[in-house]
């Protein structure tokens, strides 16, 4: 689902009126690891052919507000940069993440 529009968009958005976060399960972009061993490797998923940078933009124009499990901003911000991904959409997606970390009593 998480590199799947119509899911998250369609019919978790706009069939389902769901308005809040949408979060990844670990390690879907990039895999992930500690002290220099990587623990996780990415599944594929049917897009083992794209490179990070490629698969960080899918999740994104799928509607997916914050990645779980990875720390790595560098192609996310190239992909801003580049004009690839809007600075407005990365904007409401702070919004949703902010509004629900709020919503649970985070910053009290």
């Amino acid at each position: 689902m998480r590199l799947n529009k119509e899911m998250i968009q369609g019919l978790l958005g706009d069939v389902c009126q769901y308005g809040g976060l949408v979060c990844t399960d670990w390690g879907i972009v990039e895999g992930f690891g500690a002290l220099g061993i990587e623990m996780f490797e990415v599944p594929g998923w049917g897009v083992d052919d794209l490179d990070v940078k490629a698969r960080a933009k899918k999740v994104i124009d799928a509607g997916v507000d914050q990645f779980g499990g990875n720390m790595n901003t560098e192609e996310l911000l190239e992909l801003i940069a580049e004009g690839k991904i809007a600075e407005a959409s990365i904007d409401e997606s702070d919004r949703r993440i902010l509004r629900t970390e709020v919503s649970i009593g985070t910053f009290r």
